[in-house]
């Protein structure tokens, strides 16, 4: 799923007005994501199963949310090295750039899913109200 067909690939779609589970409705079944083009963030979302939920849940996740403008997946993995060496020249500029107390290997699933559930509202009335979102 794409915001916009960057290599004319038929295969890719808009997101507007499609629905997750018109896409994504096998167990097993995944699409990969491309969360922002300019760095290349690719999120692999694999339906692991069809539970009895009204909405979709986090059950596994690796590491925190990156700070925006990192420099996409390379970027992101020299922040983290850095980050783990106090020694490396460019650690104090990397500690003072980052949000307090980010911690790169952090990820709670239950907090994501309170996020999610957060969320389900807002998004409930968009689709009540055929907003494209």
């Amino acid at each position: 799923m794409v915001y916009e067909d960057q290599d004319n690939d038929p295969n890719d779609m808009h997101e507007v007005g499609v629905k997750l589970s018109a896409i994504l409705n096998r167990e097993g079944g995944s699409i990969v994501y491309n969360y922002d083009f300019g760095d290349a963030w690719l999120h692999t979302i694999t339906l692991e199963a069809i539970i009895s939920s009204p909405i979709a849940l986090c059950v596994d996740a690796a590491r925190a949310c990156p700070p925006e403008d990192c420099g996409g997946v390379n970027g992101y993995e020299q922040l983290v090295s850095t980050l783990s060496n106090a020694k490396h020249h460019q650690h104090g500029g990397y500690v003072e750039w980052v949000p307090r107390g980010f911690k790169p290997e952090a990820f709670g699933v239950a907090r994501a899913n309170t996020r999610i559930r957060e969320w389900v509202p807002l998004l409930q009335r968009l689709d009540k109200d055929d907003v494209d979102y």
